[in-house]
């Protein structure tokens, strides 16, 4: 009588250039743009093979007679407990699985196919990083044209103050200035936005990073999504921890704990105390000079 492989339960692994997870009884790699389908008939051991940095290794069956070496894949995971009991779940269920399929040669069993995400990010990052650099171009482009026109057309005021001095000084304030008050209005958007049309989701804690805390959760169409936390972040359960989140199920704003309309009023005003007195001494020391230096006021 064949025996029932054992289907570990569903664990993931996060790397810092890969990722693994198990599906019935596929384990799945995604890593450098491609994702490999595993079965664990075909997997011989998985193990953590990193001492100072955690790392999941999986090295596949081969055949006895055999002269090449083992498949080995390998990626360096962001957290050790993770790969722990990823190897512990995925190593307790291979001897079923290979009673149940006997196999030779693993490498034969494995599926190999473009990762569509990973596309899909590529192409995001290399669109995100072209208006970047376009942005970023005509910034300075700019600011260097503004430069020689108030350098050459620029006056000194009555109180002796030089127009030059607030061109150089001035995108500092400037720049802080508009980011805390364009932060407001990323606060208010999103608020309003998960207010009418978000939904409830429960994220359960995966790892720690350096900062913050990842939580995890999925959405309605089966996509995972993490949420970053703060260390002082309040649970609504444990073993292991999970948090509340109010999910914009069309994406368009990110997922948020439930804040209230007292706690956004005072963060926005926090923003906009800090944030406005900047923006008005940068709008004074650079459009205004330009300004100034093209149209001087006798």
């Amino acid at each position: 009588m064949t025996a029932e492989p054992v289907v570990p339960r569903a664990l993931y692994v996060h790397g810092h250039k890969g990722n693994a997870w198990l599906e019935d009884e596929v384990m799945v790699l995604q890593q450098d743009g491609l994702r490999r389908r595993i079965p664990l008939a075909a997997v011989a051991e998985v193990r953590n093979g990193g001492r100072r940095q955690a790392s999941l290794e999986i090295t596949l069956r081969t055949d006895e007679g055999t002269r090449t070496g083992a498949v080995r894949y390998e990626f360096e995971a962001r957290s050790g407990m993770t790969v722990d009991l990823f190897v512990e779940a995925v190593t307790a269920a291979l001897p079923a699985a290979h009673t149940a399929h006997p196999v030779g040669n693993g490498a034969e069993l494995v599926v190999e196919e473009p990762d569509p995400h990973a596309v899909q990010r590529t192409e995001a990052q290399r669109r995100k990083s072209r208006r970047f650099m376009t942005v970023f171009v005509a910034c300075v482009v700019l600011w260097v044209a503004g430069l020689v026109t108030v350098a050459v057309a620029g006056r000194p005021t009555g109180n002796g103050s030089d127009p030059l001095v607030y061109w150089v000084v001035g995108p500092l304030p400037l720049l802080i200035g508009g980011g805390l008050t364009t932060w407001v209005v990323f606060i208010v958007r999103g608020w309003v936005v998960r207010r009418r049309r978000g939904v409830g989701v429960v994220a359960v804690f995966e790892r720690t990073g350096h900062r913050h805390r990842v939580f995890v959760f999925t959405d309605a169409v089966g996509k995972r999504h993490e949420y970053m936390a703060n260390r002082t972040i309040r649970t609504i359960a444990e073993d292991p921890p999970r948090i509340q989140l109010i999910h914009d199920p069309l994406g368009k704003v990110g997922a948020q704990p439930y804040e209230s309309l007292a706690y956004i009023i005072a963060q926005c005003t926090l923003f906009l105390v800090l944030g406005l007195p900047l923006l008005a001494g940068g709008l004074y020391a650079v459009p205004y000079q330009l300004v100034r230096a093209l149209f001087p006021i006798e």
